[in-house]
């Protein structure tokens, strides 16, 4: 009996947890106390759908609108037309290039566009070339005596920042060009040798120079090298009536040493020959703003 208590005690040692004193008794009996674990919720993840995409924009033709506003400078209203690139950003970092272009005589603010200047803007841009905003400003009185004209102080000292309070357009010299036909190559021309400081670059389109600017390159040498200078482009048509008084302009800027392009094409003084030279033009000006969108 004794053998068979001693074997229980053993079978029942293998099942629990025990220290024996004695062959014949249990002294004492450890149990481990019993644990609940501990569970800790993990949150559902949460999905946050990605924001759309923006679409690029697509457009391939840029846009234009008419401006108005008053000019204290001539006391009447100034209008004018501003081209806007396709694709045009509000936000662009650094802003836009800018031309400003002139009509001529018993022409208006719609000329430019109306001989295809901004479809080849589109055109260009739709290249991948440089972006850039085109402004025609309107001369009302493109009659009037030049030099007496207040137009072209209204255009430095309300157009220009008119354009760069209301439009994303760069303020840098480099980042303006001006530019006409007929009266309005005389307007650049005598502008962007007025204002050095603010045009990197001057197109003179069969130009009418004013009366004092045939010698102004040499009166702004006794003050300035020939460095300071802006990009100038000078054309003409081969039959156009200008072309003594053009070819005397030309002929003093080549002694002078300021750089310039002269180029004399078929045609006369006429839309016809602007038309013809709008992707010259546009490219020429292009090149200028090269680098800086």
């Amino acid at each position: 009996m004794k053998k068979n208590s001693r074997y229980l005690l053993v079978i029942i040692g293998s099942l629990v947890v025990m220290t024996v004193s004695s062959c014949n008794a249990i002294s004492q009996i450890a149990l481990k106390p019993s644990v609940t674990p501990t569970i800790s919720a993990t949150p559902a993840p949460t999905f946050t759908p990605s924001p759309s995409p923006t679409p690029a924009c697509t457009d391939q033709v840029g846009k234009t609108q008419q401006i108005t506003f008053k000019s204290a400078v001539m006391g009447e209203k100034f209008t004018a037309t501003v081209y806007m690139p396709p694709c045009y950003d509000a936000s662009l970092a650094g802003g836009y290039p800018v031309l400003y272009m002139f009509h001529g005589q018993n022409m208006d603010d719609t000329f430019w566009p109306s001989i295809g200047l901004t479809k080849e803007a589109d055109i260009a841009i739709g290249a991948k070339k440089p972006a850039f905003l085109m402004v025609f400003p309107y001369e009302v009185h493109n009659w009037d005596i030049a030099t007496e004209s207040k137009f072209g102080d209204a255009v430095i000292d309300e157009l220009i920042p008119y354009i760069e309070s209301n439009y994303n357009v760069c303020t840098l010299r480099q980042c303006r060009a001006i530019g006409g036909l007929s009266r309005g190559g005389g307007w650049a021309m005598h502008l962007g040798l007025t204002h050095l400081e603010m045009f990197s670059s001057i197109g003179a389109h069969s130009m009418g120079w004013f009366q004092g600017d045939l010698y102004r390159v040499q009166n702004l040498l006794k003050t300035h090298s020939v460095s300071d200078f802006p990009r100038i482009y000078m054309d003409r048509g081969d039959q156009d009536y200008l072309r003594d008084s053009i070819d005397i302009y030309e002929k003093n800027l080549t002694a002078t040493g300021v750089v310039h392009e002269y180029h004399v094409n078929p045609g006369k003084h006429e839309a016809a020959y602007w038309q013809s030279q709008v992707q010259n033009y546009i490219e020429w000006y292009e090149e200028g703003f090269a680098g800086l969108n």
